[in-house]
């Protein structure tokens, strides 16, 4: 069976490219699948995470990012002949493979593949929050003519989206979401590695994981530890992650003269940072799923998130492997991570649930699904 995943690029350390990626070397190593990523702007840039042998990578040699270079009618002209070009190698590429299924990732590829006529199966796979795919959230807040530009581009994906044979969402909130444009199926994010230790709750170290930016919520941490550090002085936070917001963060903290706390870049081997820590927070202001969430509790990290739609709530028990404060709510967020420094056999005793959460997002189970979906596709195809 041959199937095609259609994404911009594998360069950077968020969860959608390691994800994708685990996925694909999965299908091909464990089950035996036929696979091929196609991006359009790698730009002979090697993959951050390790791609399997076994996997087909094929670059359209295009560069969607260099639009950015360019004033607002500059950037319309080349964003359309970018496309141009795309749409006519994404074709060629497309039907000379002959796959039998498209994941599409929702991306500039959502209103083009619809349009190819071929004996295969497409289906979507949501690494976001419906309201804010291909940022459509973002925009409607800049107002204006951004607004108007993402209630159509809302309106299209949805078109698009209909005509799909099967769409996947990670939480059952998105299931609900889509329900007036598909029937989605929820298949949540798999494990990303395996450990077999945990962390021993010694160390006196907070961790955040995430993209420095505004959805992730990173501002609200220079508050948080505001209220956290003077009275523990002896404890840290590491911040592991890069984005636009790190200038800002950077100055925040020489203002408000923080101490022990830390900005790293991003690193492939982020387990052994959660198993250098003894608790996580997460302070999104909107998660699709949570990816570091179950990361963490595989490490037996008591979990601090956010209620933000909708992830976080699908994982954390609350008080019982981590707790779930209300989204936004500063001062509970300081009240149970203060319970959480001053009772280390709390953090064990939620450390040891976490692990047992974590469990359930094993590889072997959720590719199992994916294997389901794609047979039942197959056999429907016959």
């Amino acid at each position: 069976m041959k199937i095609i995943y259609i994404y911009p690029s594998l360069v950077t350390m968020g969860g959608a490219d390691r994800i994708i990626i685990q996925k694909a070397n999965y299908l091909a190593e464990e089950l035996g699948y036929e696979i091929y990523i196609i991006t359009d702007s790698q730009k002979g840039r090697k993959t951050i995470f390790p791609l399997s042998s076994k996997v087909n990578h094929i670059d359209l040699g295009l560069d969607f990012d260099k639009q950015y270079k360019y004033n607002f009618f500059f950037r319309f002209i080349y964003y359309k002949y970018q496309s141009y070009l795309y749409k006519k190698k994404l074709s060629l590429t497309i039907n000379r493979i002959k796959p039998n299924i498209i994941i599409s990732t929702l991306g500039r590829e959502t209103d083009f593949v619809i349009k190819l006529k071929g004996d295969w199966s497409i289906i979507g796979e949501a690494h976001t929050t419906k309201d804010n795919t291909r940022k459509i959230k973002e925009l409607i807040l800049k107002g204006g003519i951004h607004k108007l530009a993402g209630l159509y581009l809302n309106k299209q994906i949805e078109k698009c989206v209909k005509q799909y044979k099967s769409l996947i969402v990670l939480n059952p909130v998105e299931k609900e979401k889509w329900e007036n444009v598909i029937e989605a199926q929820v298949i949540p994010n798999p494990l990303t590695f395996k450990t077999t230790s945990n962390s021993h709750h010694d160390s006196k170290n907070i961790i955040f994981v995430g993209r420095l930016e505004y959805e992730k919520g990173v501002d609200r941490l220079i508050e948080i530890w505001e209220g956290i550090y003077r009275n523990n002085i002896d404890w840290s936070l590491h911040i592991y992650g890069i984005g636009t917001m790190g200038n800002k963060l950077r100055d925040l903290i020489k203002i408000k003269k923080l101490k022990n706390i830390f900005i790293h870049q991003p690193v492939s081997d982020i387990k052994s940072r959660y198993l250098e820590s003894s608790i996580l927070i997460l302070t999104s202001r909107y998660e699709g799923f949570g990816l570091v969430l179950i990361e963490a509790m595989s490490c037996g990290l008591p979990c601090i998130s956010f209620d933000c739609p909708y992830g976080p709530r699908n994982i954390i028990k609350n008080n019982i492997n981590g707790f779930l404060v209300e989204n936004g709510n500063i001062k509970d967020m300081i009240e149970n991570i203060q319970i959480l420094i001053n009772d280390k056999s709390l953090r064990i005793k939620m450390g040891k649930e976490a692990v047992i959460t974590a469990q359930s997002y094993q590889p072997e189970y959720i590719m199992q699904q994916w294997n389901e979906l794609f047979k039942g596709l197959i056999q429907k195809q016959q």
